[in-house]
């Protein structure tokens, strides 16, 4: 292609599709929305030209509301401008369009302004407002509005991708997709990035033990870390320098408060270890250096029974076992037994017991570590999705 790839929006999810893309020699334009600063990893690649004009000015609004009204949005008029410059000063033939934003704007701007550009619209996760059980009205109504604006981007893209086949399928049954113009790529990672790579200087920095359980992720409700600290007393009981280390953005204030709240009054300070963001080098180091790692996202939510988490890659990658709660979306990277254990961890009870069993069973959880990093090898790493990728992108140019 002799003209660059653009991507519009996104995250890390975007930022490791544009690092893949500049590996394979692809020039890649990344329009980022929020501050880059933590993804250096991904962005820094000589043919990855990063666009953040509106950044300051985005981290500024972010947050900040007149009523119902989220302020961040007075600046979309601002991106259409500068979207449609870009893809006319560089030649753009093809947009991949990041979440519902990114595309509803590129898609704006090419009707308004006649683009002759393709779009993609890659489709990340359902919104917090679509998981809230029993809507009142003023809420069903915004959610009706939201499939609206969902409805017409799909309609108007050139191809739909998800993240994995739940999202597939949610789309289908709301908007009745072809799948001649749905496909979803998994999010992995680079495995020549992320291998098992211990280090006791990260074990001693972080005060990790030869016992340490890891959870990485959101720091939200629908995550399940209180199921963690339930589970935990009984786990201590049997092995007393166990550590639980837990590395995430805090997403609900509200619950973080809630989480610190648990530790504090059961006395497992000692044992819960809060962790700082951390360059990638380093989370690889922390990953291979915990003994497992947990996904534990709770039954009936539908954001954790469709979302396919990051971490089921990172922990694989690393090698090391997986425990997760038992969720068709998870149980298809985990082959139970194999790669990681499945239980139902929104049983604290249970979830004790098979955490216990591994870190007492030392040679069980480095077999399932071993074959969970062949499984990344083989099967689930970005070299793979990548390859993919490109294959759709010169199919859609044809």
């Amino acid at each position: 292609m002799n003209f660059p790839i653009m991507h519009v929006f996104g995250g890390v999810r975007a930022y490791k599709m544009a690092n893949s893309l500049a590996n394979h020699g692809l020039n890649v334009i990344q329009v980022a929305l929020e501050p880059t600063r933590n993804f250096d990893d991904y962005l820094s690649h000589e043919k990855i030209r990063v666009i953040g004009k509106f950044q300051q000015l985005y981290a500024k609004v972010k947050g900040k509301r007149l009523g119902i009204f989220k302020l961040h949005f007075l600046l979309y008029p601002l991106f259409l401008r500068l979207i449609v410059d870009i893809i006319r000063k560089n030649r753009v033939q093809l947009i991949h369009a990041h979440r519902h934003t990114g595309a509803a704007l590129v898609l704006l701007a090419k009707k308004l302004f006649g683009l002759k550009v393709k779009v993609i619209f890659d489709y990340h996760d359902p919104l917090e407002l679509e998981d809230v059980p029993n809507p009142g009205a003023f809420r069903k109504l915004l959610i009706s509005l939201f499939y609206s604006l969902e409805r017409w981007i799909c309609k108007n893209a050139d191809f739909v991708i998800t993240q994995g086949e739940e999202h597939d399928e949610l789309l289908k049954a709301r908007h009745n997709i072809s799948m001649q113009k749905l496909d979803h790529f998994y999010n992995p990672v680079d495995i020549t990035v992320y291998y098992p790579k211990k280090s006791l200087a990260v074990k001693k920095r972080y005060g990790l033990s030869n016992n340490t359980v890891l959870f990485l992720g959101s720091i939200i409700d629908s995550f399940g870390i209180h199921n963690l600290i339930l589970a935990a007393p009984k786990i201590i009981a049997e092995i007393k320098d166990v550590k639980f280390a837990i590395r995430g953005v805090v997403q609900s204030q509200q619950y973080h408060e809630k989480l610190v709240h648990m530790i504090k009054e059961r006395g497992l300070t000692e044992n819960f270890i809060w962790l700082p963001y951390m360059s990638t080098n380093e989370l690889v180091e922390l990953i291979s250096s915990c003994e497992m790692g947990v996904i534990l996202h709770v039954k009936g939510s539908l954001i954790t029974e469709t979302a396919i988490p990051n971490k089921i890659f990172e922990y694989m990658a690393c090698g090391i076992p997986t425990v997760a709660n038992n969720l068709p979306n998870l149980r298809r990277f985990i082959p139970d037994g194999y790669s990681g254990i499945l239980c139902d961890t929104d049983n604290p009870e249970e979830l004790a017991s098979v955490l216990i069993s591994l870190l007492k069973n030392r040679a069980v959880g480095a077999k399932i570590g071993r074959n969970a990093r062949k499984l990344a090898v083989e099967k689930y790493n970005w070299g793979i999705e990548c390859d993919k990728l490109l294959k759709m992108y010169n199919k859609m140019l044809v």
